[in-house]
């Protein structure tokens, strides 16, 4: 009788052990779960910051682009400058000429009665 009483003694040891080990099999799956949750969630914000760097570069390169832009647009401002000068600088020229011929043709006028030795 004593014998059959240890062995039901550990029989409920053996029983208390084998939930104790579930429980804790439990806890390590939850944990593991855990665990997966959180390395999507460091992919998921990995992804992202992957995404916001890639806008990042993209955006320098219309900064860059609109840069350019603004360069050309100045030098061909500048080139325009240049153009509308030197048409003036002709006008001024024409301008000249036109009163020089003005001044020839009235010489030319005040002498016509006159003889030319």
């Amino acid at each position: 009788m004593y014998w059959r009483k240890g062995t039901t003694v550990l029989s409920d040891i053996v029983t208390s052990l084998s939930d104790i080990v579930t429980s804790l099999s439990d806890i390590v799956t939850s944990l593991s779960d855990i665990v997966t949750s959180l390395s999507d969630i460091e992919t998921s914000l990995s992804d992202i910051v992957t995404s916001l760097s890639d806008i990042v570069t993209s955006l320098s390169d219309i900064e860059t682009s609109l840069s350019d832009i603004v360069t050309s647009l100045s030098d061909i401002v500048t080139s325009l400058s240049d153009i509308v000068t030197s048409l003036s600088d002709i006008v001024t020229s024409l301008s000249d000429i036109v009163t020089s011929l003005s001044d020839i043709e009235t010489s030319l006028s005040s002498t016509d009665g006159a003889e030319i030795s």
